[in-house]
């Protein structure tokens, strides 16, 4: 309350995936072009997958987020304004790296078009994000825990 909210907007990007053994990196960079913060991260991830069966996977990866002054400033800074309306006090986020995680998914296809998808990732906010007054008052915290379960649909166009 007394916050100014982050619109939604629209990031483009590019995900860069390299394999080594068992061993996947994956870089992840988005920038955010209409609306919201017009912040840019990188996510950097290093994780594997043990197959069980042809169609049960488990994956497991460990990585970080930077993130650019923008983006830091739309989700972690208090302005003046927002603290003389809010429970805040001023505090201006900069550039840095924002979280570590540590993840794991487990993947199963019941068919060769439909599966199921369960994952959990823990983050825990560091440097200037885990400092905001945003995430030290009440209801925030440095422990950011992500689940997600769906299902899977796969099209194949053509021949």
């Amino acid at each position: 309350r007394g916050l100014t909210d982050v619109d939604v907007g629209l990031d483009v990007g590019a995900d860069l995936f390299l394999r080594t053994g068992p061993v996947a990196t994956q870089l992840v960079l988005r920038q955010e072009v209409a609306g919201g913060h017009e912040g840019f991260t990188a996510k950097l991830s290093f994780g594997t997958r043990i197959p069980f069966t042809p169609r049960t996977r488990l994956g497991m990866e460990v990585g970080t987020t930077w993130a650019d002054d923008d983006y830091m400033d739309a989700f972690f800074s208090v302005d003046h304004r927002e603290a003389w309306r809010s429970i805040y006090r001023p505090y201006a986020a900069d550039a840095g790296f924002k979280d570590t995680f540590v993840g794991m998914r487990f993947d199963h296809d019941f068919t060769d078009r439909v599966g199921l998808l369960a994952a959990m990732r823990y983050s825990r906010l560091i440097g200037d994000a885990a400092d905001s007054p945003i995430v030290e008052g009440p209801g925030g915290s440095r422990d950011q825990v992500t689940f997600v379960l769906g299902l899977s649909y796969k099209w194949t166009f053509g021949g």
